[in-house]
């Protein structure tokens, strides 16, 4: 047997005492993510704000209440459980001469408008080439019609219905809260999604059973006024063919700036709805972007370290265990909660490559990069 010297067993007792424990990482949450980039933003574009500072716990709670209704099925508790509009509005356009310039301007062939009425929830005018362009009647094409659970009312593809509600009212809230200053005609929400086609008079799309629709909201108020709700929005739909789609993702179009500002809100409202944690998501936004979970300990250890000074270690079996344990069954079980899907078509996620796709499905994965650098600025050591 062996036997270590006097001096051999002290310099390995020093040894032990030296060696650095590993340190525990803390990752902020939705709202304290949410509190930092609208902070920055505010910071860097004053002029797009409302000079009220929002306050961010009362916007995640009202998040919270409407992601329990709408995923209790509830439509009719859900249209009726309108937001309070708080936001600054401003109008500078008259309608009719909007209307007119919507109706004369070039359009492509695959291309119709619609005005659809916020206060009475009806759409107000349908593009007369509604008919011809998608085979379908206006009482087709109407709220009820996008938005009932019936199987042969309802012309949404089933895997994008409750998507499409959550993007609504997300949108709706944004309008709503007093946030950011809105104008008329200022900026555009542009959403893509699939439609029944099993009720159009034109055979090739009865044949494709779904085909892709691209909608441009315009939002319009008449008047200029606080706390008052768009009276309407004007709506530029573009058809595609359904080989054309990506996802239910939407997106704010605006100047370059409001921009970047508007869709990293609508981003960080989305992820406090869906409530799936912080960290969970960087995971899953580090494997979109890595194959391997030692690259993917190795990218947060370095942007945290970069970012906060900290040294992290998170291993590569953390990252393992964490997919394995805890990212796969909670992404697994907000899919299903958000697509509706029952019994025998229920999704099962059996790879982290699954789990970043379904996080693509609820618009969590990518994260945008000013909601990223706030993240990995916002991790403390315990």
């Amino acid at each position: 047997m062996l036997f270590q010297s006097p001096d051999n067993r002290v310099d390995t007792a020093i040894s032990f005492q030296r060696k650095k424990p590993k340190s525990k990482l803390h990752f902020p949450s939705w709202k304290a993510v949410l509190t930092d980039v609208l902070h920055n933003g505010r910071a860097a574009h004053q002029e797009e704000f409302v000079d009220q500072i929002p306050d961010c716990r009362r916007i995640v709670d009202e998040l919270e209440v409407m992601r329990e209704i709408i995923l209790s099925r509830n439509l009719e508790l859900l249209f009726s459980c309108k937001p309070i509009y708080q936001s600054t509005y401003t109008s500078d356009c008259d309608l009719q001469e909007v209307l007119n310039n919507f109706k004369s301007m070039p359009i492509r062939p695959n291309e119709f408008y619609a005005v659809f009425d916020l206060q009475t929830a009806q759409y107000r005018e349908m593009d007369e080439k509604l008919d011809a362009l998608l085979g379908l009647k206006p009482d087709d094409f109407n709220i009820p019609a996008l938005m009932q659970r019936d199987s042969f009312t309802h012309i949404f593809h089933p895997r994008d219905h409750y998507h499409m509600l959550r993007w609504a009212c997300l949108a709706n809230t944004m309008v709503a809260t007093k946030l950011f200053k809105w104008n008329s005609l200022e900026d555009q929400f542009r959403i893509r999604f699939r439609v029944r086609t099993q009720k159009s008079s034109i055979s090739s799309y009865r044949a494709h059973e779904f085909i892709t629709l691209e909608k441009l909201c315009f939002l319009y108020n008449e008047n200029s006024a606080e706390g008052c709700i768009p009276s309407m929005h004007i709506d530029k739909w573009f058809i595609f063919d359904r080989s054309e789609f990506d996802q239910v993702r939407p997106a704010w179009i605006s100047s370059l700036d409001r921009q970047g500002l508007l869709n990293s809100a609508l981003y960080l409202f989305n992820a406090a709805m869906i409530n799936i944690p912080v960290q969970y998501l960087l995971y899953l936004h580090e494997r979109s972007k890595a194959d391997r979970n030692k690259a993917i300990a190795s990218r947060i250890n370095e942007q945290v370290t970069r970012s906060t000074g900290i040294e992290a270690n998170i291993e590569e079996q953390a990252i393992a265990d964490c997919f394995a344990k805890t990212i796969r069954p909670r992404m697994e079980q907000s899919i299903n909660a958000w697509e509706f899907r029952k019994p025998g078509d229920l999704c099962s996620l059996e790879s982290d490559t699954q789990a970043v796709e379904c996080g693509r499905a609820l618009g969590l994965v990518p994260i945008p990069q000013r909601v990223l650098d706030v993240i990995y600025a916002s991790v403390v050591e315990l």
